[in-house]
């Protein structure tokens, strides 16, 4: 193959995977996480949306300092495997909650690493 067909391989799969993951269905229940944390906590439930925000701002932020030293397509690339890693490990945490309980933090814990992530590759995209 040659380079300029590499390249953009390259770029097809850094664009491809957080495609994938909008298309997965995720991006619902990250927006209704407050309402899904009730069902389970309701304590707990009304500071998800302050954690959520806050945790993506910092990813957003701390992306200012790695900007420079990776390429876009990198950083949307490694961004979108850990994204769909985390989609992953959440949809076997959902199947997994009617049996244990103690998922549900499994799936709270994912779902910031997720924000996180999203808001860390969001200045490359």
């Amino acid at each position: 193959m040659s380079s300029k067909k590499i390249s953009k391989l390259k770029t097809f799969l850094a664009f491809e995977v957080p495609v994938l993951n909008q298309l997965s269905g995720i991006n619902p229940y990250i927006s209704q996480m407050g309402f899904v944390t009730f069902a389970y906590n309701p304590n707990f439930s009304s500071w998800i949306s302050l954690i959520l925000a806050t945790v993506y701002l910092l990813g957003l932020i701390s992306s200012i300092f790695y900007i420079h030293r990776f390429t876009p397509r990198s950083i949307l690339l490694i961004g979108g495997i850990w994204i769909s890693m985390c989609c992953f490990v959440i949809g076997i945490s959902f199947i997994l909650i009617k049996s244990y309980s103690n998922v549900f933090w499994i799936i709270i814990v994912f779902g910031i690493a997720l924000v996180a992530i999203n808001g860390a590759t969001f200045v490359a995209a």
